[in-house]
């Protein structure tokens, strides 16, 4: 993959394309934010954090040998919150930013002492950014070199691998879009065989496997100039963060209405279809139990966001769900967030040109309708 490299376009040479090699990339297969507090990955400090402190009275070096940190795990001496920040630091070393020296950076150290606020900070990029240097370092050592001798790059190249397994179907069998978020979750078996690896990155035609992966989940295209974008089930997964494999939903689904829910809704609206504000003044009422408002909560959140209606009621085929909320973490809500979006658009679209633009135009589905979007 160093010898497809293109530094400055930061994409990969396949045939006669380049396919870029993006920030949403490390986002879909790692799952890591991209946006948050910066990291340098090369800036230098007093070493004074809690881990190279830790490393320091034990390893007596604060950039030790990763195997050396392994070692230091097993001492039952260690507390537990520094247990975990040394997990942590096993992690950056072996996966995320491992270094051609197989050292460990002490350079990220510092960050762990405030573990409360990790989760702010942009580690997707970060792992973008590291990753790109050593790539690109290696695609140019390579050309100097001509290709001989060993190569070793910097950064997490697990994830270069997975990056060609999505792309360009390389690998004992091509991605099955129905997978789990984040990406890499699909390949853990995965293995990479180099010939194969090589015959894709000769062949633009290879490339195809995107759009065939594409096809295959269901995805539609929106028309931007003269390209036409993809809206796919991945895009969900990483927007909403909603699984898109388990149990399916069919949200124009009837039956008999005997849903805790809509007896609920019968008792006290005497309809099991009413408005949706009907639902926020039915929440007001203190005679409803804690466990029938979380369900009517749910219900809002169907109503409001991810399931809503051009007529603003509440869309009864999704209350039976409800009825068992221990296994609501079983269904594939991505793919119905999708589907019923889709089918809103469709119609929409359908009904704009048969209008010639005139008249208003309601979507069903999650259009995010008043939300602050941020169009960064």
């Amino acid at each position: 993959m160093a010898t497809s490299w293109n530094a400055d376009a930061r994409a990969f040479q396949v045939g006669d394309r380049l396919i870029p090699f993006t920030l949403y990339d490390i986002a879909l297969i790692l799952g890591l934010p991209v946006r948050g507090e910066p990291i340098d990955c090369n800036q230098s400090h007093s070493g004074g954090s809690v881990v190279e402190k830790l490393l320091n009275r034990h390893l007596k070096t604060t950039s030790p040998e990763r195997t050396q940190l392994v070692t230091l795990l097993t001492k039952p001496s260690i507390q537990v919150p520094n247990r975990v920040r040394l997990y942590i630091a096993l992690v950056f070393s072996y996966f995320l930013f491992p270094t051609t020296s197989k050292k460990v950076n002490p350079s990220l150290l510092p960050l762990l002492d405030d573990r409360a606020n990790l989760g702010t900070y942009a580690w997707g990029k970060a792992v973008y950014d590291f990753l790109v240097s050593g790539l690109s370092r290696a695609a140019s050592s390579m050309q100097a070199k001509k290709g001989r001798g060993n190569l070793h790059i910097q950064g997490c190249t697990a994830l270069l691998q997975i990056w060609a397994c999505e792309h360009l179907g390389v690998g004992q069998k091509n991605a099955e879009i129905n997978q789990p978020f984040p990406r890499f979750l699909a390949w853990t078996h995965q293995r990479m065989y180099t010939k194969k690896a090589r015959e894709a990155f000769s062949n633009s035609a290879n490339v195809s496997a995107v759009r065939a992966c594409s096809n295959a989940m269901g995805a539609r295209v929106q028309c931007v100039g003269d390209r036409l974008i993809p809206f796919t089930l991945y895009d969900i997964a990483l927007i909403l963060g909603l699984p898109v494999r388990g149990e399916p939903i069919d949200c124009n689904q009837s039956h008999s209405g005997g849903s805790v829910v809509e007896k609920l809704l019968n008792r006290h609206l005497k309809t099991t279809s009413p408005e949706r504000t009907q639902l926020v003044t039915l929440l007001t009422k203190p005679s409803i139990q804690v466990p029938n408002r979380v369900r009517l909560y749910i219900a809002l959140v169907f109503s409001y966001f991810l399931f809503p209606t051009t007529s603003k009621k509440v869309n009864t085929s999704l209350l039976p769900l409800l009825d068992d909320r221990a296994n609501l973490g079983t269904y594939a809500w991505g793919k119905a967030v999708y589907d019923f979006l889709v089918s809103g658009l469709s119609r929409a679209a359908s009904s704009m040109q048969a209008k010639k633009g005139r008249g208003n135009l309601h979507i069903q589905g999650c259009t995010a309708e008043g939300l602050p979007i941020d169009n960064q």
